[in-house]
């Protein structure tokens, strides 16, 4: 659901329960799972880490791991910025299905697209970040994920009905 803000020149709108209760909050790529970033630092979903505690939408964490939904935003408040290109790191571990492809967004512009292969895995991938891309220090880096499927349509004996992409170890940016 898309709707007019003039701050945000558009916006999206999260409905929670049943859309004809019409209950919903904003959508904004500068607030949700939203972190006080140092660059550099590991976010390490392997352990309690600051940064992998304060990223909780669409993002489910289970045994060390994270795994996507079938899109993150994660908005990273910079520390210490330089105005210069970054590259954001990631390690994935596992993913859902045979491959999944990852569309990369910084500041509502797209810039690269990945594919996740399960014979790779666990992989270190790198996305460049364009410092155009970089408004007052923050960064909103979204991910599609256009291959998300549930584990019951891989398994029609398992019951989860989550919209699963890839399962990420750690990520940062450089």
């Amino acid at each position: 659901l898309t709707y007019y803000d003039e701050s945000l020149k558009c916006g999206r709108l999260i409905i929670s329960g049943n859309a004809a209760d019409f209950e919903y909050e904003l959508w904004n790529p500068y607030e949700i799972n939203r972190i006080d970033y140092q660059i550099g630092e590991h976010i390490d979903f392997s352990s309690q880490n600051q940064y992998a505690d304060q990223i909780d939408y669409r993002l489910y964490k289970e045994n060390g791991q994270a795994a996507a939904s079938n899109e993150l935003t994660i908005c990273f408040e910079l520390q210490d910025y330089e105005n210069e290109d970054l590259s954001f790191h990631f390690v994935y571990s596992d993913i859902y299905n045979t491959s999944q492809k990852i569309r990369f967004y910084a500041g509502g512009n797209s810039i690269e697209s990945v594919m996740c292969t399960k014979n790779d895995s666990p992989k270190e991938m790198i996305v460049s970040i364009p410092k155009e891309s970089i408004r007052d220090n923050l960064l909103s880096l979204r991910m599609v994920f256009p291959n998300a499927v549930t584990p019951n349509q891989l398994d029609r004996t398992n019951p989860d009905m989550r919209i699963l992409s890839v399962v990420f170890d750690s990520m940062w940016l450089e």
